[in-house]
C-alpha cells in the first residue's frame, strides 16, 4: 500500500523599495518562482508533487507558502531523501540557485567538487568558494532554470533599481544587494543540447519599456503577458537613440521571432521562450486619440 507523506516549508522574498508593486511584475515573480521551485523539487525527488500558495502581502514583501506532496512506495523510499523534510530541502535548493547566480557573476565555474552526498563546493573565476546543495547545480546546466532565476531578478530590479531583496526561510535570512542583483541578472554560460522550435509572427506590440541609450532588451505586451525581446531592427534602435519619443500607449507593428525549447514529445517547455523583434514596420506608432475628444 502506498503511503502519502506530506512536508511543508514557508519562504518569502522581501523586496526593497515601495510597499506597492506593479501587478504584472508581481505576477511574473510569482509565476517564475513557482516554476523554479517545481524544477528544484523534481531535481530533489522526481516522484514529488509540488503545490505552491501565496500567503501574504505586507510591507513591500510577499510570502510564498507551499507544500511538497509525495506518493511513493516504501521500496522507493529506501535510500531516498527523507520525505518529511523534502519541502525544506527544496527551498534550500532554490536559495542555492540564487547564491550560485551571485557567486558566478555570469561566468563559468572554475571548479565544482563534491563535499558529501548532499553538497558541492563551487569555485568562481576569482578563486572564491561557496558550498551549496548538490541539486542547486541545476542552474549551471539547465537553460530554463537559469532563465527563470534571471527573470525573477530582472523583475525585482525593475521594481526597485537601487534596491535588492531578502530571501527568508526557516533557517534564516540572506540579503542580496542591488550590486548582487546586477551579477545575478547575467545569464550563465549553460552548455546544454536542446531542440528548439522557431516561429515568426506579425504582431502589434505595446511598448512597456524601451532602452533609450543602449542595446539591451525592450519589454512589450504580447498576448496576455509581458515579454522581453532583443531588437535587431537597427532603424528602430537608431531612431530612439536620436530622440524619437516613446510614450505610454505607443506600440510597434513587428515581425517577432519566437524561439522555444521543446521536450522529447515535441511540446514547448514553459519558461524557455526567447523573443526577437526582427523588424518594426513603420517604426514607433503613437496611441491613437479618442475620436470623441477630437469632436
Amino acid at each position: 500500500m502506498e503511503e502519502l507523506v506530506k512536508s511543508r516549508e514557508v519562504f518569502g522574498f522581501h523586496i526593497d523599495g515601495k510597499n506597492e508593486i506593479d501587478a504584472e511584475l508581481l505576477s511574473n515573480i510569482i509565476r517564475d518562482t513557482a516554476k523554479l521551485t517545481q524544477l528544484a523539487a523534481q531535481k530533489e525527488n522526481p516522484e514529488a508533487y509540488l503545490k505552491m500558495n501565496v500567503t501574504a502581502f505586507k510591507d513591500g514583501c510577499f510570502q510564498i507558502d507551499f507544500s511538497a506532496i509525495c506518493e511513493v512506495t516504501k521500496d522507493l523510499i529506501t535510500g531516498m531523501l527523507p520525505l518529511a523534510t523534502l519541502a525544506t530541502s527544496v527551498v534550500t535548493v532554490v536559495k542555492g540557485i540564487f547564491e550560485i547566480k551571485k557567486h558566478l557573476n555570469g561566468k563559468k565555474a572554475k571548479s565544482i567538487l563534491p563535499i558529501d552526498k548532499a553538497n558541492v563546493c563551487i569555485e568562481n573565476e576569482n578563486g572564491q568558494k561557496i558550498t551549496v546543495p548538490r541539486s542547486s547545480q541545476i542552474v549551471i546546466n539547465n537553460i530554463q532554470v537559469d532563465n527563470l532565476s534571471g527573470n525573477i531578478v530582472n523583475c525585482i530590479q525593475e521594481h526597485s533599481p537601487n534596491g535588492g531583496f531578502h530571501f527568508e526561510d526557516s533557517s534564516g535570512i540572506i540579503v542580496f544587494t542591488a550590486q548582487d542583483l546586477t551579477a545575478m541578472s547575467k545569464p550563465l554560460p549553460v552548455s546544454e543540447e536542446s531542440i528548439y522550435k522557431i516561429s515568426r509572427v506579425q504582431a502589434e506590440l505595446p511598448i512597456k519599456k524601451a532602452d533609450l541609450l543602449g542595446r539591451s532588451t525592450w519589454e512589450f505586451k504580447y498576448g496576455n503577458h509581458r515579454i522581453s525581446a532583443k531588437i535587431e531592427d537597427e532603424e528602430l534602435v537608431d531612431a530612439v537613440h536620436r530622440g524619437a519619443s516613446v510614450a505610454a500607449g505607443d506600440y510597434i507593428f513587428a515581425t517577432l521571432e519566437i524561439r522555444v525549447e521543446i521536450n522529447e514529445k515535441g511540446l514547448p517547455i514553459d519558461g524557455t521562450e526567447q523573443y526577437t523583434v526582427l523588424e518594426a514596420h513603420g517604426g514607433i506608432k503613437h496611441k491613437k486619440e479618442d475620436l470623441q475628444t477630437i469632436i
